[in-house]
C-alpha cells in the first residue's frame, strides 16, 4: 500500500507541476496503448515515458498544453503482490489519502465509478493551494493500476473537455 500512496502522491505532483486547455473536441487525438491495455482520446499526441518508483515501473502517457496550464494523463503500472485480494476500496482510500497528503492539496469530491464493470473511484482535489483543479479515476484491474488525470487551472473546472478526456478513457482488455 505504501508504494500505492506514494506514486499515486508523485504522479500527481508531477501533472501538478507539468500544468486551460482550449482545444475543440474535432482535434483530439486517439491514443491506443496496446502494452498497457488501454485507450483515450488526448487533445494532442501525448508522449511516453517509464518511471521507476519503488521498484516498480510506472508508464505514464501525458499532453501538456504548450502553456504548461493543462494536463492530461493515463498512468499504469504493475503492483504485483501489493493488489489487494479484498479489500479494493481501502486501496482507493489509500489513494486519495496520498494525493492530498500533499501540501497544498484538498479533497473536494469522491465517489465510485465503474468502467466496463470494473469499480473504480473518482477523487476532484485542489492543487496548489486552489489554483489548480485535479479530477483522478483510479481503477485497479487485476494487479494493474491505471489512472486517467486531468489537471487544469482551477477557472477551466467546469470545462467539458475534462470529462470528455475521462471518459474516452477505455480498458481494452481485462489484463
Amino acid at each position: 500500500m505504501k508504494f500505492f500512496s506514494s506514486a499515486c502522491s508523485a504522479i500527481i505532483l508531477t501533472a501538478i507541476i507539468c500544468l486551460g486547455c482550449s482545444k475543440q473536441q474535432a482535434e483530439w487525438k486517439l491514443f491506443i496503448s496496446q502494452a498497457g491495455g488501454y485507450s483515450a482520446l488526448f487533445p494532442g499526441q501525448p508522449k511516453e515515458r517509464v518511471m521507476n518508483e519503488r521498484l516498480k515501473v510506472v508508464h505514464i502517457a501525458t499532453y501538456e498544453e504548450d502553456n504548461k496550464r493543462a494536463a492530461y494523463m493515463v498512468v499504469y503500472a504493475d503492483i504485483g503482490e501489493q493488489s489487494p485480494k479484498k479489500d479494493v476500496d481501502k486501496y482507493y482510500d489509500d489513494a486519495r489519502n496520498g494525493i492530498i497528503a500533499k501540501s497544498g492539496n484538498r479533497l473536494l469530491t469522491e465517489k465510485a465509478v465503474e468502467l466496463g464493470g470494473i469499480s473504480g473511484r473518482e477523487m476532484e482535489v485542489s492543487a496548489e493551494k486552489g489554483a489548480n483543479f485535479c479530477v483522478v479515476r483510479v481503477f485497479l484491474v487485476k494487479d494493474r493500476l491505471y489512472q486517467a488525470i486531468v489537471v487544469e487551472p482551477t477557472e477551466n473546472r467546469a470545462s467539458s473537455n475534462i470529462l470528455y478526456f475521462l471518459n474516452s478513457f477505455q480498458l481494452s482488455d481485462a489484463k
